[in-house]
């Protein structure tokens, strides 16, 4: 009786990969996209899709490539922080919770080892 092939990945591992899929669309919410019609509203629009399309790249590629990822999930920090920009500047509280945000997935980015257990895989 032939076993089924086992993920290539702990359940724990893949759980970061979950969460930013489900918060790619986020980043939607600081494009404020029906404030107004103007330049700046396109321009906030599109470092908003571009932020999510990246955070998605982040989190397809975080376990297979994890140089690519961490670059990934750096430019999508920023253009997050483009799109949230003035939100920050006329709310101190806003800018709190950007900073603090910013800085913790930074941070987790830069110091995270993100590797495959090589006790989940198989030999056949």
């Amino acid at each position: 009786m032939a076993r089924a092939p086992r993920s290539q990945f702990p359940l724990q591992a893949i759980g970061i990969e979950g969460a930013l899929t489900t918060l790619a669309p986020a980043v939607f919410l600081f494009a404020g996209l029906f404030t107004s019609d103007d330049v700046l509203s396109l321009l906030r629009f599109g470092a908003a899709a571009t932020a999510a399309l990246l955070f998605l790249l982040t989190a397809i590629s975080l376990l297979q490539r994890p140089i690519l990822a961490k670059w990934a999930g750096f430019l999508a920090i920023v253009a997050t922080g483009l799109t949230a920009v003035p939100e920050v500047i006329h709310d101190p509280v806003a800018a709190l919770l950007a900073s603090i945000t910013t800085l913790s997935f930074a941070f987790l980015l830069l110091e995270s080892r993100f590797r495959p257990d090589p006790a989940s895989h198989t030999s056949a």
